[in-house]
């Protein structure tokens, strides 16, 4: 298996996790808006915790590829470097 591979497993496996009922409760919560503090951030509706434990099943991740997936646009892929980027507020 490549690195490569692993970065886009662990992408794969974030997105099953979406939810739109999540995504909705964060919309609410985070501005993305223009002109707003999280604008061009794209949340996917993924709850940190369940994010959280999908990143310790890719712990062997190399550092390279997990920088590189700090850059992409989704708070949840980011979350991995920048937890705080993308606290969630609890139902």
């Amino acid at each position: 298996m490549t690195m490569e591979m692993t970065a886009k497993q662990f992408v794969k496996k974030l997105e099953t996790l979406r939810s739109a009922t999540e995504l909705k409760k964060i919309q609410r919560y985070f501005k993305t808006g223009e002109g707003q503090y999280a604008e061009g951030d794209e949340f996917i509706g993924v709850r940190m915790g369940q994010v959280f434990a999908l990143a310790k099943e890719f712990m062997e991740m190399p550092l390279r590829i997990l920088s590189r997936m700090a850059t992409v646009s989704s708070p949840n892929t980011r979350s991995l470097m920048k937890p705080a980027s993308c606290i969630c507020p609890r139902s």
